[in-house]
């Protein structure tokens, strides 16, 4: 039907339009004749519906509707007996209705300025309404050069030119996609916090303060002064320390973290050398943080 209506439609389509449109547009024009340029057939709206993925005939009509307001109208109105358009209450054109199925067309450039001008290398012709010839003769075979053409054997390489292995690229790899190497000093902050949750939102985070101007030193230096504070806390104990992209989004490395601990009476927390403090130590300002 519109194969060719449908390639001369996508280089005039402008760049503005949303993928959705795009789609539609197209498909409309391969429910073409490219003989008389419109789509007609009974099951219009459920062949669009189908192609483009769209739920049901109320979405295709909203983004007929869009690219109407970029110009480019497909739909044709309903027509009365003695052709005049038929209106709603507000005075819109109806385009479908009880006993009318929906109908598109597509214009030709002439009609339909918003559609551009391709460049010169990459014009179609135009199917023109009433014929199904191209302008111009079809394309052909291209002639072979002259001189005694070889016929290539079965089995025979093709030779590798230097282009050819500007094209070659390695094959993707499967599974999960892997990520770039982490900046070295965020590996190393990673490395010295204690609660390992959240990298995503911590990465982000740390480049966030970095481009802010912060030390990677001084953050990481936190870290670690965080961290001792941890020294021999259980897994349900770093429940309670602050999740590291929240950690860096404070600025904490400056030493204004709260401690979030459970008070377990008669427990010592972090050993006899380095015990965490609990939160009346911090209530009493018997803690001091040194970043």
């Amino acid at each position: 039907m519109g194969a060719e209506l449908r390639r001369w439609l996508a280089d005039r389509l402008p760049a503005d339009l949303s993928t959705g449109e795009r789609l539609v547009a197209l498909e409309a024009a391969d429910c073409a004749w490219d003989e008389t340029r419109a789509a007609s057939r009974h099951d219009l709206l459920d062949v669009l519906i189908r192609r483009t993925g769209y739920r049901d005939a109320k979405q295709i009509g909203k983004v007929l509707g869009k690219l109407a307001t970029h110009g480019i109208e497909l739909r044709v109105p309903v027509k009365t007996k003695d052709g005049e358009p038929v209106t709603d209450k507000l005075g819109r054109p109806v385009y479908a209705c009880k006993g009318h199925e929906l109908e598109l067309y597509i214009p030709l450039a002439t009609e339909c300025p918003a559609l551009m001008v391709p460049q010169a290398e990459d014009l179609q012709s135009s199917p023109q309404r009433g014929t199904n010839e191209l302008n111009g003769p079809p394309p052909g075979p291209k002639a072979p050069p002259p001189g005694p053409q070889r016929s290539p054997q079965r089995g025979t390489p093709t030779p590798i030119t230097p282009k050819t292995l500007l094209d070659i690229s390695p094959p993707a790899p499967r599974g999960r996609s892997t990520r770039a190497a982490d900046d070295p000093d965020f590996a190393a902050f990673w490395d010295a916090y204690p609660k390992k949750t959240d990298k995503d939102g911590a990465r982000r985070e740390w480049k966030r303060a970095i481009a802010t101007g912060a030390d990677p030193q001084a953050i990481t230096t936190g870290a670690k002064t965080y961290a001792d504070m941890w020294t021999g806390a259980t897994a349900d104990d770093l429940h309670w320390a602050v999740k590291s992209s929240k950690w860096l989004s404070d600025q904490m490395w400056h030493g204004n973290w709260p401690i979030r601990m459970p008070n377990r009476p008669g427990q010592q927390r972090g050993g006899a050398s380095n015990p965490i403090p609990s939160h009346d130590d911090v209530k009493n300002g018997n803690v001091t943080i040194r970043v």
